[in-house]
């Protein structure tokens, strides 16, 4: 999904939240079906989003988690996840 271009600026928007609930029941499909065990977050949206607030709060820094390996359950799955920035942030 792609929330679109900002308004602001030549950079693309962030999603609001109900953007991303929209939007989760594709993710969610594409679990369903694939069964990954290895998942790459790449950027704070994404990571926020396959860890979660309890791993990475809006608190929290990229460098917090920025290379960590985690294991998490994701739309119901177990799945190891690489977390890595968003190439047009760094």
């Amino acid at each position: 999904c792609f929330p679109g271009k900002n308004t602001k600026g030549a950079c693309d928007r962030e999603p609001n939240e109900e953007e991303i609930a929209n939007c989760s029941r594709h993710i969610r499909a594409e679990i369903e079906i694939l069964r990954p065990r290895l998942l790459i977050a790449v950027g704070k949206l994404a990571i926020r989003q396959v860890l979660g607030p309890d791993l990475f709060p809006k608190s929290a820094s990229l460098a917090d988690v920025v290379g960590r390996p985690f294991q998490v359950r994701f739309h119901g799955h177990p799945v190891d996840v690489i977390t890595l920035p968003h190439p047009s942030g760094v």
